[in-house]
């Protein structure tokens, strides 16, 4: 195990732990640092994951002011570029998955603001399908036992499925905000309306959403 295997995990840690008069200045300049050092590739899912707690530690401690326009510019520095160098290789999909699942548990409105319409928005059916099953997360995650919860859950599905269809794969987001009221046979469905050209999503569909 390489000095930096363990070194960029525990100044992570120890930047999470700083009291709030530096916690600014540390994690701005380490989330920086971070994702410079992403661009190369053997440090890239070291970087991802420490980069992944960063941003946990940010919307933790800043969870009464989610709404504020500095969070979300925040969030917009460090998570989308993020992201996109994910993409490029080298982080596995449940990784990223992992990643972009803590954001929307702390901020769903950020995810599905910023982030969902992205991963949607990519060439890839890897990026669309995570981006479906955190909408999914999200969706069936709004309590159902108020009626509060049940209007913001009928809310979240409407716009779940408007993104969706926005970016070309209506039937699959429809299909995925559906999952938490219809259970897996809904699931099985969706592996049929998935395009022909890909092959490879509509083989392992059910799969990656219900398990083996």
């Amino acid at each position: 195990m390489s000095a930096l295997q363990v070194g960029y995990p525990l100044v992570t840690v120890l930047v999470c732990l700083v009291d709030n008069q530096i916690y600014g200045v540390m994690i701005d300049s380490m989330a920086e640092y971070l994702a410079k050092q992403m661009k190369t590739k053997e440090y890239r899912s070291l970087c991802f994951n420490c980069l992944s707690q960063l941003v946990t530690s940010y919307l933790v401690r800043s969870k009464g002011a989610l709404s504020s326009p500095h969070i979300a510019a925040w969030l917009d520095k460090y998570v989308k570029p993020v992201l996109a160098s994910a993409r490029k290789g080298g982080i596995p999909a449940q990784e990223q998955q992992e990643f972009v699942s803590n954001v929307a548990d702390l901020h769903p409105d950020y995810c599905i603001g910023s982030i969902v319409p992205d991963l949607l928005a990519s060439d890839s059916s890897e990026a669309q399908l995570i981006a479906l099953r955190v909408l999914q997360l999200v969706v069936t995650s709004v309590p159902q036992d108020s009626a509060a919860g049940a209007e913001q859950r009928a809310s979240l599905a409407k716009r779940s499925t408007a993104l969706a269809a926005e970016s070309g794969v209506n039937h699959l987001g429809r299909q995925m905000v559906q999952v938490g009221h219809t259970g897996c046979n809904k699931v099985c469905d969706i592996g049929h309306r998935v395009p022909a050209s890909d092959k490879e999503n509509q083989l392992n569909l059910h799969q990656n959403l219900c398990g083996p």
